[in-house]
């Protein structure tokens, strides 16, 4: 898979590449992402995070999915709301995201890759 998310200057992630290059053609869990990606930040990290890959993934691919694979959780074990909308889903604390930080793999755009960077993903609805 020749796939990676790319985290951008602004904080934003947008994923690159694609499956083709070596003769393959993209799985359809990357295209369900992709897809997601092509709409919107958030829901391309739901799809990322929601859902099990059928290949390996990229070190980056799976940071950012073991990143929304926690705000699911978090999600998840919140109680049932009344209304259209949940209320937010806190961010996790700064030394959980300083952990983040720090263990971070060489990501595409790691260099802007902050404490701020991530509370910011987290609380996108962009």
């Amino acid at each position: 898979m020749n796939c990676d998310l790319i985290l951008t200057p602004a904080g934003h992630l947008r994923l690159q590449g694609d499956n083709t290059q070596d003769g393959t053609t993209p799985d359809a869990w990357m295209k369900r992402v992709g897809a997601a990606f092509s709409s919107s930040q958030s829901r391309g990290l739901l799809a990322l995070g929601g859902s099990k890959p059928e290949a390996l993934l990229s070190p980056s691919v799976s940071f950012w999915r073991d990143f929304a694979g926690h705000y699911l959780t978090r999600l998840c074990r919140r109680p049932e709301f009344v209304g259209k909308h949940p209320d937010p889903i806190d961010p996790p604390l700064e030394s959980e995201l300083a952990v983040l930080v720090l263990s971070a793999p060489p990501l595409p755009g790691g260099e802007y890759l902050s404490i701020e960077v991530l509370g910011g993903l987290w609380n996108s609805k962009s």
